[in-house]
């Protein structure tokens, strides 16, 4: 096609390309580069510009550490000057008001961009618009000193709301039904906006795809912990704000790094209850039904925590007495007694399975599984049900050939069949695309689609998915064989009550 793809936005026209059927533009700016007096504020309005903008191409990524290398992940260029943008793609630049997917990445609120996703086979199948954006990561976008700045990565994610709010008609979407979904970091997000009041009314479902805001973070004195040994690792006076915005940016992400490396994972984790952008805690709010017009789908892996052995250099070498001892280390933290380990040691190495999942290191992965994502976001399950019947719960099972096959349903594992944008080849833990894993991930795709579109994921390719309650916890499970259960793990449900 040799048509050109213009649409005036409010602050300047801005030219696409296509891809298939798909209309595709990448690198918009959705709010004022974050850099002088910008760095570590809310995000302020991006300036109109004169001509066209070519939006051919993502922005450069917000500055982070690189990807792990066991992810195989591409490293992009990175600016701070021109990082705050958003890709879309689109069906068609006509009236139809297709739902709108707001894609919100994960990266531990470290690393990450919208860069590394595709929203053409989504867009293509479902006939919706997909919009992926970026956001401030690290220090740039969760320095927290009480009073001055606090969740800044939030607030932009807000604005790029508010922009698609304004703007989406115009690419054929409907700014009246949005979906926010993301994956770790990002459903960590998306159950912090459902909660900003800020944020109330810019979206109307929501996704949270392995993270919430777990119950025991976001505590606000502990992100003045991180701050402040942020603050002291730079030689800066606490609260200095005119210094640490002209340190560069890569000594910035340095000593962020050094701050946070001896964190526990649900301790100094952002974002922080700051009483303004968080008035309280995200979890308390959604028990109080702040968040109740909001329909939801949300679930977890069945082994998370398998992607994150491949750091753990002494898991495979795990005996009885360290694995006691890492329970007791974790539990003591929390308060809990001796008591309580022996307990969760006994649920633990009782759940493990067939080879290669016999192990005791299967028995910590499923164990910090269990306290960092899988019972933290039933309790968010739990709570919006009561106010909401539109709330769905899922766990992704398919278990991926690489690396051995001992990962099995890791962290992330599942995006690629949300996107359906597995390739020919493997690709770090991620598998090759296959009849198998097509058919799995049009399941998914299909689901997510329908619930954007209104509120109930169900359609004709998997069994029917029952409303969530809190008594029986009905789950559709995604594996090779897709199938609703009740009550997955009975013992281990036991064993977290009144814990998280």
């Amino acid at each position: 096609m040799n048509e050109e793809y213009i649409v005036s936005t409010r602050s300047g026209k801005v030219r696409g390309y296509v891809q298939g059927h798909t209309i595709i533009y990448k690198g918009i700016p959705y709010a004022a580069p974050p850099v002088g007096e910008n760095r570590f504020s809310p995000p302020q309005p991006v300036k109109n510009w004169d001509g066209i903008l070519d939006a051919f191409q993502s922005s450069p990524v917000v500055p982070q550490p690189p990807p792990a290398p066991e992810l195989r992940a591409i490293i992009h260029e990175q600016s701070e000057a021109n990082c705050l943008t958003i890709n879309i793609w689109t069906p068609g630049l006509d009236h139809k008001k297709r739902p709108v997917l707001f894609w919100i990445h994960g990266g531990s609120l470290l690393t990450g961009s919208n860069a590394d996703f595709n929203g053409q086979p989504m867009s293509s199948r479902g006939d919706v618009v997909v919009v992926a954006i970026n956001y401030r990561l690290g220090a740039f976008g969760f320095l927290y000193v009480p009073g001055i700045t606090a969740n800044s990565g939030l607030l932009d994610q807000v604005a790029a709301l508010e922009w698609v709010a304004r703007n989406i008609e115009h690419f054929g979407g409907d700014p009246s039904n949005v979906t926010i979904f993301g994956e770790s970091a990002g459903g960590l997000c998306v159950s912090a906006l459902m909660t900003i009041p800020r944020a109330k009314g810019l979206f109307k479902r929501a996704i949270m795809q392995s993270n919430v805001c777990n119950p025991d973070c976001s505590q606000p004195e502990k992100g003045v912990i991180v701050s402040k040994r942020l603050f002291s690792i730079l030689e800066i006076k606490y609260g200095d704000m005119d210094a640490i915005r002209k340190v560069p940016p890569e000594n910035l992400i340095t000593a962020y790094q050094q701050a946070v490396a001896t964190r526990v994972w649900a301790d100094t984790y952002p974002p922080f209850v700051d009483g303004d952008v968080l008035p309280v805690h995200p979890y308390e709010s959604i028990k109080q039904g702040f968040a109740s017009n909001i329909e939801i789908i949300a679930g977890t892996n069945e082994n998370e925590s398998g992607l994150f052995s491949l750091w753990d250099p002494n898991v495979d070498k795990l005996n009885e007495d360290q694995l006691k001892n890492r329970l007791r280390y974790s539990r003591n933290l929390a308060g809990e007694t001796d008591e309580r380990v022996d307990e969760l040691y006994k649920v633990y190495v009782g759940s493990l399975k067939p080879a290669p999942f016999d192990t005791l290191r299967y028995a910590w992965e499923q164990y910090n599984t269990d306290q960092l994502f899988r019972v933290p976001v039933h309790r968010y399950l739990e709570a919006q049900s009561k106010y909401q019947p539109h709330v769905y719960a899922y766990q992704f099972s398919w278990q991926t050939p690489e690396l051995g096959g001992k990962l099995g349903a890791a962290h992330a594992l599942e995006i690629p069949f949300v996107f359906h944008t597995l390739g020919k080849e493997p690709f770090g833990i991620f598998p090759k695309q296959s009849v198998d894993t097509d058919k799995l991930s049009y399941a998914m795709l299909d689901a997510w689609v329908n619930f954007a579109r209104r509120g109930d994921p169900n359609h004709k390719n998997i069994p029917d998915w029952a409303i969530y309650n809190a008594n029986t916890h009905p789950t559709m499970v995604f594996d090779n064989q897709i199938y609703l259960d009740t009550n997955l793990y009975p013992l281990r449900d036991k064993a977290w009550q009144n814990i998280i």
